[in-house]
Parts: structure tokens; sequence; C-alpha cells
């Protein structure tokens, strides 16, 4: 054993205790304990720490609001660290924190959620300067009824990255009274589940646990036994560290503490829908209706121990195949700055890196599994329109242990510490013909002041998040103006230039009201808008002979448009998703949407004559042409970032950096009111824009959209 251990405690901390729960023998064993090595810029009371993978960790300090960054080299021979191999990385201040309790690293975008007991929140943050991402949706409850320093102490995040859980420390107001020294106190359990790694929590539930009564005596008026954090098992369980804070020894002025460390194993067959407390406002005196715990797989019951143990989280596999569990504590109240390693033996862990572009869904470092555990990973976007305009062509993946498969969607068996990558062949960036961000434009411009706009609109402030994946459509804009709209707004595209079938845009979903407007659909329109309860819908007129009879055939009106709901999924007002319709011409041109990068598949839908086993479905929109000239916003709402591409030719534009293919500036472009084929000759000169660019010239007569032909060919979609 390295570092430091109080000798009256060696033998009740080196001790392993083995429990049993469905049929799987689990044990925890101590490794080590060292003092955390000093820092001028620490505080040192660590509250919550995370696993980020290989030997970084995230802890979070509750006194100076701090994430830090840490290296731990554990000793994966037999899980022993010393204070050498414990180092300090440089803290970022965390946004709107007060009290940061827990902490839990998300796979997938490499953030790191943490729970605030101050307000009883739990808050995503970017790792590397503490801003503020997203927040999860914790129960009004927790923070009605919450007790001062008894709130959201503990934050954990499942291995395949689905499931988030968090504990109140000890018991709310509506819920009984704090732990005794003779019963405990009754905490929730509080479950948060994702329908991707990219998708925001949704709250589903909360179970009762009861923890261990208070046993020492009282410390300053300040006993407790509560839940100090909580670690989710890749089998589904829930390991509870519960903390006690007593009285070592009293004299006639002086109080010295002492601590108790207790974990224990709440099996996943106790989280059923009956015991289910969420929708109960209070537990009533004596509630028994709550989850087992077992015998406590690890007790350190000395009174001596003078070290706070406030955060655990499951470190990387040593090589005998336990797993290494970390420890920290808070230093605060005089209690030692120390930090400990376990070994957990019993549940073979396996840890899969997914590596892929944007969008493959898991994706990220580090996830665990139990082995034998089945897995599906997929490739949204193969074959389709992709989040960065990229199309996959043939989409295949391979694991680093030798296996490997084709298509868009894996299933393997975890069975090894592995390395999954997604490959294949894509296309070309496709050409942006047309981008508008709003972002280097004044607050309060109108859209008729706007080059190739007219209409009712004006560029405002906002801030909004789009869905990740798929994100932006210009990823690389700032995204702190979007342009308002409160009747008709037209955005017109040359054809010349824009022989474009992509477009894609961040829309802001308003529902619709008795008097809102629908849009004409008549030849060659596609519409698209909102039903009353938040259903995206298309709608196109299809005026062919065999159109018009299926629709009298099925007691439809032969020349009425289609009216399709696209996904079962409802918005509500304010929201924002990305909107992408593809247009594609064989004799007709037909459209394809896709919502927030999901193709929207329906059975009124007819598959593409060109591409028959195709996954999406295709709509008809009995156009001669397949080139987009005007879109019309009708209605009240806003849009961003609107965008359109052509389908072939070579790439003018590079949507991943800030400069065409052949290197002019986007911004030169923008900022000359010129298109963005950099081969034309725009004033007439004899020099192309590129030339002018390389040249230091500026055209003198930049492109008059209005001299150039229009194509019949109109796509529109409403704002309702």
């Amino acid at each position: 054993m390295n570092g430091k251990v109080n000798a009256l405690a060696i033998a009740a901390l080196c001790a392993a205790f083995t429990a049993s729960q469905a049929g799987a023998a689990i044990s925890v064993e101590q490794v080590s304990e060292i003092t955390r090595p000093a820092s001028s810029v620490v505080s040192n009371q660590l509250s919550g720490i995370t696993w980020a993978g290989g030997n970084l960790y995230y802890a979070v300090d509750d006194t100076d609001k701090k994430l830090y960054p840490l290296t731990i080299a554990i000793n994966r021979e037999n899980g022993e660290i010393t204070a050498s191999d414990f180092k300090w990385g440089t803290g970022v201040v965390l946004s709107r924190a007060s009290d940061a309790e827990g902490c839990a690293y998300d796979p997938a975008s490499g953030t790191v959620w943490v729970s605030d007991e101050s307000g009883s929140t739990i808050r995503e943050y970017n790792p590397t300067n503490g801003t503020l991402l997203r927040t999860a949706p914790v129960p009004s409850l927790f923070n009605q009824k919450k007790r001062g320093n008894f709130s959201l102490e503990s934050l954990t995040i499942s291995g395949d990255g689905y499931t988030m859980w968090t504990a109140n420390e000890e018991a709310l107001t509506s819920d009984g009274p704090i732990s005794t020294n003779t019963v405990g106190c009754l905490v929730r359990l509080t479950k948060f589940t994702r329908s991707s790694v990219y998708h925001n929590w949704t709250h589903v539930g909360q179970w009762a646990y009861r923890t261990d009564p208070f046993v020492g005596s009282d410390y300053k008026n300040g006993r407790r036994s509560g839940v100090a954090d909580l670690l989710a098992l890749p089998d589904g369980s829930l390991f509870v560290l519960e903390r006690e804070m007593s009285c070592k020894s009293s004299f006639i002025i002086i109080d010295i503490p002492s601590f108790r460390m207790r974990l224990y194993k709440v099996d996943s067959s106790q989280f059923s829908p009956e015991k289910d407390v969420s929708g109960l406002a209070s537990l009533p005196s004596g509630y028994s209706s709550v989850v087992s715990k077992g015998s406590a797989l690890f007790d350190n019951q000395s009174e001596e121990s003078m070290a706070n143990w406030e955060s655990i989280c499951l470190g990387p596999c040593l090589n005998n195949g336990a797993i290494a569990l970390v420890l920290v504590s808070d230093a605060g109240s005089s209690a030692d700055s120390s930090a400990m390693t376990m070994k957990l033996s019993g549940l073979n862990v396996r840890t899969i890196n997914f590596v892929g572009p944007m969008g493959c869904e898991p994706s990220g470092s580090p996830y665990r599994y139990v082995n034998n555990a089945s897995v599906t990973a997929t490739l949204p976007g193969a074959g389709n329109l992709h989040y960065e305009t990229n199309l996959v062509a043939h989409a295949t993946w391979s694991l680093s242990g030798g296996r490997k498969g084709e298509g868009a969607t894996a299933n393997f068996t975890v069975t090894d510490d592995e390395t999954f990558t997604w490959s294949g062949t894509t296309n070309a960036l496709l050409p942006l013909v047309a981008a508008d961000s709003f972002e280097r434009i004044a607050v309060n411009t109108e859209a008729d002041s706007l080059a190739g706009w007219s209409g009712d609109g004006v560029v405002a402030a906002a801030s909004y998040s789009p869905a990740l994946p798929p994100g932006y459509p210009l990823s690389h804009e700032t995204h702190d103006q979007i342009l308002m709209v409160d009747g008709d707004v037209s955005r017109t595209y040359d054809t010349d230039i824009a022989s474009g079938v992509f477009f894609d845009a961040m829309l802001r979903a308003t529902l619709p009201t008795a008097d809102s407007p629908v849009a004409d659909i008549e030849e060659g329109i596609v519409a698209f808008h909102f039903d009353e309860e938040g259903h995206p819908v298309l709608q196109h007129g299809d005026r062919s002979a065999s159109a018009i009879l299926r629709r009298a055939r099925s007691g439809e009106g032969g020349n009425d448009p289609i009216r399709t709901v696209l996904s079962e999924n409802t918005y509500t007002n304010g929201q924002w998703l990305r909107l992408t319709i593809k247009i594609e011409k064989t004799n007709t041109a037909w459209c394809h949407v896709s919502i927030d990068g999901e193709a929207c598949v329906t059975a009124d839908g007819a598959r593409l004559p060109s591409d028959p086993s195709g996954a999406g479905a295709w709509y008809r929109s009995l156009s001669t042409s397949n080139k987009v000239s005007a879109i019309d916003l009708k209605g009240t709402g806003a849009v961003d970032d609107v965008t359109l591409y052509t389908a072939t030719g070579e790439p003018e534009f590079d949507n991943n950096d800030n400069a065409t293919t052949n290197s002019v500036p986007y911004q030169w472009l923008y900022d000359n009111g010129l298109p963005f084929d950099t081969e034309l000759d725009v004033d007439g000169d004899g020099a192309s824009s590129e030339e002018e660019w390389r040249n230091g010239n500026h055209s003198t007569n930049p492109w008059d959209k209005s001299d150039n032909p229009k194509s019949r060919t109109i796509t529109v979609f409403t704002i309702q």
C-alpha cells in the first residue's frame, strides 16, 4: 500500500466486503490511499470526480467553482497510485456555478455535466473554458423542497452514454427529517435518459432510497449521513456512496470531526415502475417501498478517519480484469486532502472507443459495456445528405481486433477493449451557392436591405442551440443573430449560378392559429409548415394524371395538394430545428426532406425512380427543372443559416473552412456582394473573382441578381 493510511484504520480500510445481487457476486477492495499534492492555486475541496479515458480525469471544486483536469497514472498491474502519480491541471471557472458538487464526463461530446447543490441544477460545460452549454430538466420539486447544503450532491452517466443519475444528499423537506442516530433519511435516486447520445436529457423516474442512520456524536450541530455520490455500472446497477460526518472527540470548546464512508450496490431490478415515486409530491412517514441496497461492499468503520470521501468514479481496467475505482476527498472542515484507489472484481467490463464522422451513433470515448453486450452503431446520412454536406457513398466499419462489416448499421458483441471505426467513400463537399448567416449585418437591418432578400423581416440578436447532431448548416458561424419574420419574406437566387438542389436552414417553429396563412400549392411549389399539434407537414402539388386518379379513388380532391405529416415528433413554439430539402431530377423532379439530420420516411412517400431501394421516402414536386429560385417565408417566426447547394461540379466552397477551395476568403466574397463561383468575371474587366482577390482588386460592379433569369421551380416553406 502506497501513501498515507491512519494506523487505527488499516484493518477496516483494507477489508474487502462481498455482496451478491441478481446472482452476480462482486467485491470491492482498497488498494492505495495518498495525500494529494498541494497546489497554490487549488482550494483542494474536491467534491466530484469523473474519468475521461486514459489517465485523464476531471474534478469539481465546490469552493472556487472550478473544473480541474487531473492526470492520475494508475498502475495497471495492481491498481496503486503514489503522490507523484497525481498531477493537477489548470482549472476553469464554471459559468453560473454556485456550489458544484457532482460531475460526469459525457463520452459523446467530451463535455462535463455538473450538479449544483445550491440551485438544484445540472448543467453541461465545455471543460476547456467553463462555458455553459445546456441544462438537464431537474424536476422542480428538488428546488422547491431542498434543504440547504443537502441537495444534489451526486452525478453519474452510464457507460453507454444513455442514462444519467443524481440524488439529493438528505431528505427533501416534503419527504421527512434528515438522518438521525436511529434511522436514516429518504432520498430520491433520480434517473434521466436520452434517445441518442446527442439529444437532451429527459427525466424518467425517481426511486426512494434510505440512508444509514447517524452513528457518531453530533459535530457542531452539523452531523449528517447521506448520499455523497453515485456511480452507474455498465450492468445497469448503481453504486451509492454514503458519507457520515460526526464527532471523533469533544473537549470544552473543541470539536474534532470524524468521517465514515460506506459503499452500497443497488441492482437494476430495483428500479421497477412500481417503485417509481416521481408522481408523489411527498413520501409519508415510514415509507417502506424503498430500493434494496443489500450489505455494504465497503465500510471504513474507524472513528479516526479524517478523509471526507465525497466522490467516486469508474476508472480503467487493470491487467488482471478488475476495474479501478478512484475516490477523492473534500479537504474542507479540517478533513484530509486524500485520493484513494480501489479495485472492483466480479464485473467483466470492456471499453470501446468510437471513431467516425459527426453524426455516428454512438461517437466518442470511452464507452463501457459488460462483456458479451450487444451494441448497435449507426452512421446517419449514409447514402443521403450528411450533416456537413458530405454524401457517404459506401459505408464500412471495423473493430481494432479484426472484425469488420459493410453498411450504415453495425451490430457486434463486445468481447474486448477495442476501437470501432467508421470509414467509407464520400463525394466531394457540395458546392455552396448562397449562405445567409446574418452575423455580419447590423441588428435591426430590414430584409429589404439584404442582398437577395425582400419583405417583412428584420435581423435580431438571439441565442439558440441546434440538435446535436446534426448541428448548424454553417458550423463556423457564431450564431448569435437571426432573421425574424413577420409577414411575407422572400429570398431569391440566380439560377444560372444556383443550379441548386439542396436547401438547408435553421427554422424556429411557430404553430398555426385560426388566422394563420397557408401557402398556395402550385405546380413546382413545395411548402413546409406545422399543424396545430406541432407535427411538421409537407405540402406539394402533384397534378399528374396518375396522381389525380389515385387521389380521386381514395376520396381526396383530384387537384388538392398532398399534405404529408413528416414525423411523429411534435415541436413547440420557439423550438429550433434543422430543415433540409433535396430535389433530384429524373424525368420529373422529386424532393426529399430531413429534419435534424433524420430522413422523413412515411407511407405516403414514393421511392425515387433512379434508386427504388433507397432508404428514404421521396415526394413528387412536379417541376420540369431541378433549380431552386426562391424561398418564401409566410407568417411569424425566425430563420438562420439559410443555405443553398448545387449538386454537380467542383466544390466552390468548403463548408469546414472559411475560404473557397482555391483559397478565396468567404468573408471577402460576402463583403463585396460576390457569388461563390470564384471563376466568374463579375465586372467584365477580364479578371475572375479569384484573380481580383489575388491582385488586391475589388469588383466595382457586383453581381446583380435581378438581371438574371429565374427558374420556374420555387421551393416554399411557411412559418405559420
